[in-house]
């Protein structure tokens, strides 16, 4: 009988040990990362500091993303839609009533980023971190138009060439933690909580009420605000 006994504790033992590593390994295909957001090239005694957003929230579902940056008045909201599978981007931007939005090929957004950056280096480098939850590795990435930086990524998320519409495509896991300079505004972001719950198909669509103009209409709108707040 303790023999017997002794067998079923190790059978159940072995299930639940496989159990634990099979679902320990599967990759996470949908969720939802919040990032903390810095301004290093704001002073932090500025009252702009103060309207602009502190988090940014990261959906992600069938290799695609949703990332939405919103104030906490909620009077400014910049939304950024990027899809794997067709290689399009979408951004939109609320201000007020203000309601506007621009779709890019990818084509278009790697002439961008080249303009924004110039030509991008990337040396992998062995240093490791964890950010929320996730085991992520360090890449070094210098460009012409950029200082150096760190990018730490996690490649324990499945997502389908995450990082084409970023400037550095070059690094195939999703990043937790990196700077991003655009329209003349540097931001530090920070992976801090993820969370499995299902993402509503919705946060992948811009709605229609937003006027689609060109990108350089949507830039100029998003540089302007920005200006205005900076010389005030």
């Amino acid at each position: 009988m303790f023999v017997q006994m002794r067998t079923y504790i190790s059978l159940l033992l072995a299930v639940i040990t496989v159990t634990f590593t099979s679902c320990s390994t599967q990759k996470p295909s949908e969720g939802t990362i919040v990032y903390d957001i810095e301004y290093p090239d704001i002073d932090p005694s500025n009252f702009v500091l103060g309207f602009m957003p502190k988090e940014m929230v990261f959906h992600f579902k069938n290799n695609t993303f949703s990332s939405i940056l919103t104030n906490k008045s909620d009077q400014l909201t910049i939304t950024l839609v990027g899809n794997s599978n067709t290689y399009e981007v979408e951004q939109s931007f609320k201000f007020g009533t203000q309601l506007i939005k621009s779709k890019l090929s990818k084509e278009k957004v790697q002439q961008i980023n080249q303009k924004e950056y110039g030509n991008l280096t990337v040396n992998f480098t062995p240093n490791t971190k964890e950010l929320a939850g996730f085991a992520c590795k360090e890449a070094k990435i210098l460009a012409d138009k950029l200082e150096e930086q760190s990018v730490f990524y996690t490649e324990d998320i499945s997502f389908k060439d995450p990082n084409w519409s970023f400037p550095f495509p070059e690094i195939k896991g999703v990043p937790m933690s990196y700077q991003i300079e655009r329209m003349g505004l540097k931001m530090i972001l920070t992976a801090k909580t993820f969370n499995t719950q299902p993402v509503d198909d919705a946060l992948f669509k811009i709605p229609n009420t937003y006027k689609a103009v060109d990108y350089s209409v949507f830039e100029d709108e998003i540089k302007g605000l920005l200006n205005s707040f900076m010389e005030s």
